[in-house]
């Protein structure tokens, strides 16, 4: 069997990519997403793209991408524009853009760095976290249910 993905060191299977993507797909309700809707990521290259990829896919929802590049307001306008039902976002990007999520858009905090190993090095869940743009917490289990 050929490899899916090699990613830095690691090298993800297509069962280890249909697993996770299964994960997330299985939990989009707790996101309040449904066939149709969107969600928005502003990650970095690497696997967790590549399983949100595979999940909207399957769930059929739609992926909008974000550059990591941008700011409050290019970050705002996306977000308001295609109305996002969630983000998916590298932690250490939340402080540049924070002020640009409208509310309501679910907020997934997706670690950076140790998350996301192969089958044999998997540490555990890779979204850490979950909260409103408003601020407030709001964990929504994502951890079990994904």
């Amino acid at each position: 069997m050929r490899p899916r993905l090699i990613f830095r060191d690691c090298v993800y299977s297509p069962t280890w990519i249909a697993a996770e993507a299964e994960r997330i797909r299985a939990g989009r309700h707790a996101l309040g997403c449904t066939q149709g809707d969107r969600i928005a990521v502003f990650l970095r290259n690497g696997p967790a793209y590549v399983v949100l990829v595979e999940a909207c896919k399957h769930a059929g929802i739609s992926l909008v991408s974000i550059n990591w590049h941008y700011k409050v307001d290019e970050t705002h306008h996306i977000l308001a524009d295609c109305d996002a039902r969630a983000l998916f976002i590298h932690e250490d990007f939340l402080a540049q853009v924070n002020a640009g999520i409208p509310p309501g858009v679910v907020v997934i905090d997706v670690p950076v760095g140790r998350e996301w190993r192969n089958e044999s090095q998997r540490i555990g869940p890779f979204w850490r976290a979950s909260r409103r743009a408003s601020g407030s917490t709001s964990n929504l289990a994502l951890h079990d249910s994904l």
